[in-house]
């Protein structure tokens, strides 16, 4: 039983990943950028200077992309977010 519910659970988390990357292929390419860079642990900061845009342009950026992955995954986002955002 156990066995099954980790090969369940892959499974789910897998389904998840991909719904993910799919919903993120639909994002203008700069806020694409900045959630990947920020998912790697980018700061803020160092963003803005590689981009060359102000801080306020990755917040805002990194604001809308989350928003609109969170919009398209629905209740798979918690997924999403316990795997690469803890």
């Amino acid at each position: 039983f156990l066995k099954a519910t980790g090969v369940l659970l892959m499974a789910l988390e897998e389904e998840a990943i991909t719904r993910f990357y799919t919903v993120i292929t639909r994002l203008p390419e700069q806020q694409r950028d900045i959630l990947l860079r920020s998912m790697k642990g980018e700061k803020v900061k160092d963003m803005a200077e590689k981009l060359g845009v102000s801080e306020n342009t990755i917040k805002t950026q990194k604001k809308r992309a989350y928003a609109f992955v969170r919009e398209q995954l629905g209740d798979v986002w918690m997924v999403i977010a316990g795997l690469f955002f803890v």
